[in-house]
């Protein structure tokens, strides 16, 4: 197995996702190389600190820069439209008369 073998393996292996003939030849060619040897614990490491990462919250304008951007403006519906429509009209007012 070769250098950059190693290098794209090493996550797969590191995960046990290797098949029983590839992860022997990783294993040996770990076996007598330094430098592979400290790239993989190099990727266990970035892994394990990946994996203890909290997830970031959300900024609160990403919800809807994602809905605007999918599908768009949001329209008023019908009862909004109606609502608007009748406020002037159903705000009691005051009159006063002399």
């Amino acid at each position: 197995m070769t250098h950059l073998e190693i290098e794209n393996f090493a996550s797969d292996y590191l995960e046990g996702r290797l098949e029983a003939v590839r992860q022997r030849e990783f294993q040996a060619h770990l076996a007598v190389c330094s430098e592979c040897r400290e790239l993989v614990s190099d990727v266990r490491r970035v892994m394990e600190l990946c994996r203890s990462a909290e997830d970031p919250e959300p900024a609160p304008w990403l919800v809807r820069k994602i809905l605007v951007a999918t599908i768009g403006e949001r329209k008023p519906s019908l009862r909004d439209q109606l609502a608007a429509f009748l406020r002037p009209v159903l705000q009691p007012r005051v009159a006063y008369s002399f």
